[in-house]
């Protein structure tokens, strides 16, 4: 771990070891032995390690966590003596975490219709603070009715139900299903008057994909940072067994693409998949992913 903590600090990340020894010992055995700059903390009363679900009984099981600023675990390994994680494999989350970490980020929504996925879970918009969890949040935020027609979501549907397109035309319209919750896996559909800049401020979206069968408006949480393309999608031969097509929407046009291209790698045309890209899926059966 020594050699690598220079590359960890570059990364923006902190080390920090947390031993059930006595602070003396650890400092003698650790600290003082190995040369670390990095800090040695003692737990003797194995509260910490308790709450993380590492308390081995006589030891601590050897484990290791990457926490976001935000106090949330992004990566663990929960090994044995003689199993611990590769540094390879921290700095690699550290480097994926990099790519997340920016909590504001600019939306361009264009005018005419656009096919876009919130990337945050939203608590700030253009430096005031407001939270957008449901459809008529959006709604408001891209101009209410004096520049949205319309906001299309395909809402979770009732158990054993089938998933359809629920319009949002106006703020009456909270009172109805269209006014769905914005869930981590939530495409949006929408059409503008005029294009709407947005500076968002929140977290990234952690959860899952979910389709059912029928028509579903989804995009990815966290933006998987394997899924670069369409093609990528092949990573998934159980979600192509399952859909009849898939289709994203960019300069103006939808861009349909079917499974057995996909799978078989016979695309002429595949397009980068952007942060915030939400895909229009049509299924055949059920299929879910987490992220």
């Amino acid at each position: 771990m020594k050699p690598h903590y220079s590359d960890i600090l570059q990364l923006g990340g902190e080390l920090y070891v947390i031993s059930v020894d006595a602070p003396e010992k650890s400092k003698v055995e650790v600290v003082e032995a190995l040369g670390v700059q990095f800090a040695v903390l003692s737990d003797q009363s194995r509260r910490t390690i308790r709450s993380y679900g590492v308390d081995g009984g006589i030891f601590a099981i050897p484990s290791a966590f990457v926490i976001d600023k935000s106090g949330i675990i992004r990566y663990k390994s929960i090994g044995n003596t003689s199993h611990r994680v590769n540094i390879d494999t921290l700095i690699e989350q550290l480097e994926r975490l990099n790519l997340e970490s920016p909590r504001t980020f600019s939306l361009t929504v264009p005018s005419g219709t656009s096919l876009f996925h919130l990337p945050r879970v939203v608590t700030e918009v253009n430096d005031t603070s407001r939270s957008v969890t449901k459809v008529s949040d959006l709604f408001d935020i891209l101009g209410g009715e004096s520049n949205v027609h319309w906001l299309v979501t395909t809402p979770a549907p009732t158990r054993g139900g089938n998933a359809q397109f629920q319009a949002f035309f106006r703020p009456s319209d909270a009172d109805f299903p269209a006014d769905a919750t914005i869930q981590p896996y939530t495409g949006i559909l929408v059409s503008l008057r005029t294009t709407v800049m947005l500076d968002l401020t929140g977290d990234p979206v952690e959860g899952a994909v979910r389709i059912i069968p029928g028509h579903n408006l989804v995009g990815i949480p966290n933006m998987d940072t394997s899924i670069k393309r369409v093609s990528d999608f092949a990573r998934f031969p159980d979600f192509l067994a399952r859909i009849s097509l898939i289709s994203i929407y960019a300069n103006g046009t939808f861009h349909p693409f079917l499974p057995e291209d996909i799978a078989s790698g016979a695309l002429e045309d595949d397009p980068e998949i952007v942060p915030g890209q939400a895909f229009v899926v049509v299924a055949k059966e059920n299929w879910f992913q987490q992220f």
